[in-house]
């Protein structure tokens, strides 16, 4: 069997936006970091809009799992409306790979099924105070593999 190649960042990113319209997620794709998502109070909250900056720091984070050839996953975290949040996932390593189904495939884009309609909060004063009072024990798994914007 013969992998794919890992397409370039944009070639991903027209996929990407293909799919999930394909899904129903008509929507431009945002690119959503650790900084703009918080689960508090059993739901998904993001901060919006999400920074512009976020698409550079994925496109680098993208060409470095290039790089590495370990694989590749653009995961889909949430949606408001028929807007998808997505984000690049790496694996730190071979079993880490392997793990997330990326020795079968160097590519790969996911969507779950029932995905999460979250809540978009436009007042920075209000998202503070969220930030401040969220439990960090109640950080979703998919929400901590986020990375965060230093």
């Amino acid at each position: 069997m013969e992998l794919e190649e890992i397409p370039d960042f944009e070639t991903a990113r027209q996929k990407v936006a293909l799919f999930l319209k394909r899904q129903g997620l008509a929507g431009t794709p945002q690119w959503i970091m650790r900084n703009d998502a918080l689960y508090w109070n059993r739901r998904t909250w993001i901060k919006s809009p999400v920074p512009s900056e976020n698409e550079e720091f994925y496109r680098r984070l993208y060409n470095e799992g290039i790089k590495r050839d370990l694989g590749i996953r653009i995961e889909t975290l949430v949606r408001v409306g028929n807007v998808p949040y997505c984000y690049v996932w790496l694996p730190k390593d071979v079993d880490d790979a392997g793990s997330r189904l990326l020795l079968m495939s160097k590519f790969i884009i996911s969507c779950p099924r029932d995905l999460e309609e979250a809540k978009e909060v436009h007042n920075s004063l209000l998202w503070n105070i969220l930030w401040a009072t969220q439990s960090r024990a109640q950080f979703r798994d998919r929400i901590g593999e986020l990375p965060t914007r230093t």
